[in-house]
């Protein structure tokens, strides 16, 4: 039981990401890994299908209430999720604060529609489809069902804490950057008190905390600009050089 619900997340784990992947492509023309993790996998849709597949069984004869489940279910996943990161990393990743019905700007009625009629598609249409092959499936890995299943399971822990490490990394960066610029202010505010100061000085003074703030930049890993580019519209209220960093990254 837990195999098989472990293997339909991972399924749509990558079904998610691969969605996210084509609607990325289709809008920019370019590939984008919009996952969270590092690797092919969007965690959020493997749980919200695994979690709906199951809560929404006995209502799969009622399209109605089937819709109006999936719409909820989906939504409350989408604002918690959204919450937690929040809390986590004091950033908002994805922001419907501009889409009409919203809520706090985490969820909004349009992409809430969405993913409630997606989840029926999925409910009605594809889970049965892949459900009766899971079975099947983890037969034919035989004796290696348990080793594969582990090793998939550890791959995901792995990814889970390089992703997590990589955010606080993150946060790091941004803290030591916010306190280069805060510093800078201070010290130039001081710096033209003096009379004598010359074009020369400023120009020094001006270089040295570029400096300071490029060694600063450099140090933000291949992973962390992905997560850049993969959540546009990240942004924090406690650190204000997110958007500066990623016109950065965008242009470099």
């Amino acid at each position: 039981m837990l195999e098989d619900l472990f293997v339909l997340f991972v399924i749509y784990s990558f079904l998610g990401w691969l969605t996210e992947i084509l609607y990325a492509f289709c809008k920019h023309r370019k590939f984008v890994n919009r996952g969270f993790l590092y690797g092919p996998f969007c965690p959020i849709y493997g749980l919200g299908v695994v979690l709906a597949s199951k809560l929404l069984l006995t209502f799969q004869s009622n399209l109605i209430i089937l819709f109006i489940l999936s719409v909820i279910i989906t939504s409350i996943i989408e604002y918690i999720t959204s919450y937690i990161l929040e809390i986590f990393f004091q950033s908002t990743w994805w922001d419907y604060s501009n889409e009409k019905f919203n809520i706090d700007g985490k969820i909004c009625l349009k992409f809430s529609l969405l993913w409630g009629s997606a989840c029926v598609f999925i409910v009605k249409i594809v889970n049965p489809f892949v459900e009766n092959r899971i079975s099947t499936f983890i037969s034919l890995l035989g004796a290696y069902e348990k080793i594969i299943l582990e090793i998939i399971f550890l791959y995901f822990c792995i990814d889970f804490i390089i992703t997590l490490f990589s955010l606080f990394g993150f946060k790091r960066i941004l803290l030591s950057l916010q306190n280069i610029k805060q510093k800078y202010n201070v010290e130039f505010a001081k710096l033209k008190e003096n009379t004598q100061l010359t074009m020369e000085d400023i120009t020094r003074f001006k270089n040295d905390f570029t400096l300071k703030e490029e060694t600063i930049f450099n140090k933000i890993t291949k992973n962390q600009r992905r997560l850049l580019k993969a959540f546009p519209y990240l942004n924090s209220k406690r650190y204000k050089l997110i958007e500066e960093i990623k016109k950065r990254i965008r242009e470099f």
